[in-house]
C-alpha cells in the first residue's frame, strides 16, 4: 500500500494556502495578481519536489524470456496462487525485492508441478541476486535448470558464479550452456573471459578465436586475445590485437590494466608457459 502522506500533503498545503491567501487578500496585504503568481510558483515547486516513481531494476524482458513457455502453465489450476505469483513478479520488476521474496517464499511449499517449481525458483533466484545473495541465487537457479535446461539459464548461472569468484563452476556452466547452444558467440566470449580470469590463456585464445571466426570485429574477443598475448609477452600479437580491439571501441587502458594485474596474479603460471 502506498504511503497516504504522498496524497494528503498536497491537499493540506492547498487548504492552508487558500485560507492564508484569502485572509491576506481580504486585509489588503497582497493583491489578487500577486496571489496568483504565488499560487503558480507554489504549484510548480510541489511538482518538482513530489516523490518520483522508482525506475524498475528488474529486466522484465529478460525475466519473461527466462520463464519461457515451460512456465506458462505455472499455477494455472489455482487462480489465487497465480495472482500471488504475478504479484511477486511485478514486485521484482518494479524494484520491490523484499515484497517479492516474501510472496515467493510463501509460494514455495505450494508448488505442485514442475512448472510451478521452475517459475518460483527462477524468479526467487533473480530476487536474491538483485539483493546481493548470489550464493542463494545460484542454488535456486540450479534447481530451475534441472527442470528446464536452457542455454540462457546456464549462462546466467555461470555469470553469477563468476561474479563471486567460483571460476571452475562458472567454466562448467558456460560449457553446459554451449552444449545447449553451440553457436552462441556471447556465451563463448564469456567462457573465454572466464578462462582468462582462471589463468588458462591458451584455452581463452582458442574460444575467443571461435568468436572471431563468426564475427571478426568482436571487440571483447579481440581484447581477450590481446590480453592473453600481453600476459605471454607476445609483443607483436599483443600490439596487433590491441589495435584491432581499440578500433572496435575497446579501451586500451582497460587491456593494459588487465594484463598488468594478471601478470602479477599468475606469474608462475606464465613463466611455465614461456
Amino acid at each position: 500500500m502506498k504511503n497516504p502522506a504522498i496524497f494528503l500533503l498536497p491537499m493540506i498545503i492547498i487548504v492552508l494556502f487558500a485560507f492564508v491567501g484569502g485572509r491576506l487578500m481580504a486585509s489588503g496585504a497582497i493583491s489578487p495578481t500577486t496571489m496568483i503568481i504565488i499560487a503558480v510558483g507554489a504549484f510548480l515547486l510541489m511538482m518538482l519536489v513530489r516523490p518520483k516513481k522508482q525506475a524498475p531494476s528488474g529486466n522484465a524482458d529478460t525475466t519473461l524470456a527466462l520463464l519461457g513457455d515451460f512456465s506458462k502453465d505455472a499455477f494455472s489450476q489455482d487462480e489465487h496462487l497465480n495472482t500471488q505469483f504475478q504479484s511477486a513478479l511485478s514486485d521484482y520488476v518494479n524494484s520491490m525485492p523484499k515484497a517479492a521474496q516474501k510472496k515467493l517464499e510463501n509460494l514455495q511449499p505450494q508448488c505442485k508441478t514442475d512448472a510451478d517449481t521452475y517459475a518460483v525458483s527462477l524468479v526467487l533466484g533473480l530476487v536474491k541476486s538483485s539483493t546481493g545473495d548470489y550464493a542463494g541465487a545460484i542454488k535456486l537457479f540450479n534447481q530451475a535448470v534441472i527442470l528446464n535446461p536452457t542455454a540462457d539459464l546456464a549462462d546466467l548461472i555461470g555469470s553469477t558464479q563468476q561474479r563471486i569468484g567460483e571460476l571452475e563452476a562458472a567454466l562448467d556452466s558456460y560449457a553446459f550452456a554451449l552444449d545447449l547452444d553451440p553457436d552462441n558467440i556471447n556465451i563463448r566470449g564469456k567462457l573465454a573471459t572466464a578462462y582468462v580470469a582462471d589463468g588458462d590463456f591458451i584455452s581463452a585464445i582458442d574460444h575467443a578465436q571461435m568468436v572471431l571466426d563468426r564475427d571478426e570485429n568482436h571487440a571483447s574477443a579481440l581484447a581477450t586475445i590481446a590480453i592473453c598475448h600481453g600476459c605471454l609477452d607476445h609483443a607483436d600479437l599483443y600490439s596487433g590485437y590491441t589495435a584491432r580491439a581499440v578500433e572496435n571501441g575497446y579501451k586500451e587502458e582497460k587491456i593494459t590494466a588487465t594484463v598488468d594485474a594478471l601478470k602479477k596474479k599468475y606469474k608462475k603460471t606464465i613463466e611455465s608457459l614461456k
